[in-house]
């Protein structure tokens, strides 16, 4: 026997002639952090014996033979699961054919129809008292609308500034007038008073006078006696 490498893998696929593509597992500890590891790695392989997929087969290292191969199936150590399995006939159905399910779990579906249906059926009720809820709220805002009075239309508002301006206007020109009429009067009031003084003055002035011609008069005869 040769020092030639040999591995354990298994074969993952077969459709490339006379060359099997073999996947290779391994388990180790890691050196520093003493960690269980495992790793897959795949390779390409010569085959002359003909393996199948699922396969465990011994492969050896040898020169290269094409760019990526370079190693040979030496012999299969155990065959896999699909060459095993018969053809698939009317028997394998029946064995494979599921069993019957139990009653219990048919109560159980049942169970749960029902709570489906009720609730389904409690969701519908729901929604036809929110339809007849939204009905009666709709009615009761029509009638609010059909009583509610139209609004008077507003009169603008700027006639009523007008109305309001000439009425003050009306009301300022009597207190204007009545003011000018006061003002006129005083000076004439005062020019009476003036004049009615002058008068006085005057009848004094006059008094004095005709009092003093006739102290005149009465002095005159007794100088002639």
């Amino acid at each position: 026997m040769n020092n030639r490498r040999r591995v354990e893998g298994v074969v993952t696929s077969n459709t490339m002639q006379k060359t099997v593509v073999v996947e290779i597992s391994r388990t180790f500890r890691h050196q520093l952090y003493e960690k269980v590891i495992s790793s897959e790695k795949r390779v390409m392989a010569h085959d002359e014996i003909g393996c199948d997929v699922g396969d465990r087969v011994i492969i050896v290292e040898s020169k290269p033979i094409s760019k990526n191969k370079h190693w040979v199936v030496s012999e299969i150590l155990r065959q896999g699961i699909t060459a095993e399995l018969p053809e698939f006939t009317d028997e394998v159905a029946e064995v494979l054919r599921p069993e019957p399910e139990r009653p219990e779990f048919e109560a159980v579906e049942a169970e749960v129809e029902e709570t489906e249906v009720e609730e389904a059926d409690v969701e519908d009720t729901n929604a036809e008292e929110a339809e007849v809820e939204e009905a009666e709220e709709a009615d009761a805002e029509e009638v609010d609308a059909e009583e509610v009075p139209e609004p008077e239309p507003e009169q603008p508002v700027v006639e009523d500034v007008e109305v309001e301006e000439t009425k003050a206007v009306e009301e300022q020109q009597p207190e204007a007038e009545g003011e000018a009429e006061v003002e006129e009067q005083e000076p004439a009031a005062e020019s009476e008073a003036s004049e009615a003084e002058d008068a006085e003055e005057e009848e004094t002035v006059e008094d004095a006078g005709t009092e003093a011609a006739e102290s005149e008069e009465d002095s005159e005869p007794e100088a002639k006696e």
